[in-house]
Parts: C-alpha cells; structure tokens; sequence
C-alpha cells in the first residue's frame, strides 16, 4: 500500500506540475500587458477567418488556437495521410523546469517553511475570486441570468449515473480521502490532536469552496451567454478570452493564472 501510494502521489505531481508550466507561461505572457492579450490576437498565421479580435466568439477561437498550438504545441493543418511532425516545445520545457525548481525549493524549507507560505496560497484565491465577482457584478455582464442557471436544479440529471459518479470522484478526490500526503502531513499534529473538529472543518470548508468556485465559473459565464455558439468555461480557452475584454491591459488575466498557479501549489505541496 505504501509504495503504492507513493507511486499516485508521483503521478499527481508530474499532473500538476504540467499545469503549473502552463500557467507560469500565460503569467509570463501576461506581464506584456498588451492590448490585445497574446491569446486575443487574430493575426496568428493559418489562423481561421472566423477569428475576431472585437466579439467574444473570435477572441475564443484566437484563445483557442493559442493554448493548442502555442501551448500544446499541437501540428498546423497537418495533411491527410501524414504522420504528424510533433517537435519538442522550449517554452514548456523551460517553464516545467521552472514549476519543478520552485517546488523542490518551497519543500525543502520543510513543513514549518511551507506552512507560512500556503498562509498566502490559501487565502490569495478567495481573494480573487471575490475580487473578480465584484466585477462582474458591477458591469452587469448578465450575472442575473448566470446566478439563476447557477441555482436551477436539473432534476433529470439525478438519475445519471455519470452524474453521480463525477460528484462522487469529485468529493473523495478534493477531500483527500486515504491520500498519503494528508496522511503525511497529519502525522505531524500532537498525539491528543481533536482530530473530529479538524475532519469536520476540512468537509465545511472544502464544500463552501467548491460552491464558491462553481460559482465564480457561472459568473464569468455571463459574458459567454452574449454570443450564442460559444462553448462552455474552459480553464485555458473560453475563460483568458472573458478576462482579456475585462481591460486592464491584462491585469486581470495576470491575477487570475497567478490565483490558478497558487491553487496547483498547494495541491502540489500536498
């Protein structure tokens, strides 16, 4: 079993880690602070001619050809009959070995070292989130109808066995349930540690920040119910392309990778 577990938690973590690289990439990107966002630009080569720097449809499509083909580094137009030329990309095997020397550093500090850090990791996304739902109320980009399609209950769905079984992989995967890195970290408390107290806030707050962040998603949705045709929130794709309309010159995108680089830390680090 412990060797087992220690396989998953490697396995995590090259998961992770590649989301990290990811992201520091769009914060790298970000700190441009041009208009329009690297991942709202039309003027990419074979780019399609539905791309529009002025509707939400094309600065989705441009985000779109951006996180696969200057992300994922996936071939152009690639003719039929021929074998994809897949080629190294430098930009993610720099920013995967940045993400790796940052963890390697931050845990090497050990659990008292880490523990200050997470006091910002944690807290900065509630932060942001917040932040960023103020926003979207204050322009009113339809967060009526989102909050509504938010809080409907589709009751059909209650006899979806995927349904039950997403929810159910989502609360045992977030809650950490026989993970060894809780496992781990909870060896550390005192042997008279009320552990009930600790188990019963974890479920709370793990529950609020799961509504909480459904929610934040649906907001930022809102923008999305403008132009019909558009597909639903994606963490690389539809959700730069809301952020960058948000102005700033990129402010809001940079704040809202660094929030998603703070969320795979700790998810990292545990």
């Amino acid at each position: 079993t412990g060797y087992g577990m220690v396989f998953i938690l490697f396995v995590i973590a090259i998961y992770y880690n590649i989301v990290i690289a990811w992201t520091l990439f769009y914060i790298c990107q970000s700190f441009a602070f041009s208009d329009p966002a690297p991942w709202a630009r039309c003027d990419y080569a074979n780019m399609s001619e539905d791309c529009s720097q002025d509707t939400m449809e094309g600065r989705v499509i441009a985000a779109k050809y951006y996180y696969e083909h200057r992300i994922l580094a996936l071939p152009i137009n690639e003719e039929e009959g021929h074998s994809p030329d897949y080629k190294v990309n430098l930009n993610m095997v720099g920013s995967l070995g940045i993400a790796w020397i940052l963890i390697v550093l931050f845990l090497a500090r050990g659990i008292r070292g880490t523990s200050r850090i997470l006091y910002f990791t944690v807290i900065y996304p509630y932060v942001m989130m917040a932040v960023i739902l103020a926003y979207s109320w204050d322009t009113k980009k339809n967060m009526l109808q989102s909050t509504e399609s938010f809080f409907t209950v589709n009751t059909t769905l209650f006899t979806s066995h995927e349904m039950w079984t997403s929810a159910a992989t989502h609360v045992i995967y977030s809650l950490g349930v026989a993970y060894g890195g809780i496992i781990a970290l909870a060896s550390y408390n005192k042997l008279h540690h009320n552990i009930l107290r600790d188990t019963f806030l974890v479920f709370l707050i793990e529950g609020l920040t799961s509504l909480i962040s459904a929610y934040f998603v649906y907001s930022l949705s809102g923008i999305l119910m403008e132009e019909p045709g558009i597909p639903s929130p994606n963490l690389f794709i539809t959700l730069p392309a809301v952020l960058s309309e948000m102005g700033l010159l990129g402010l809001w995108t940079l704040l809202f990778f660094v929030m998603i680089f703070t969320l795979g830390f700790d998810s990292q680090d545990l």
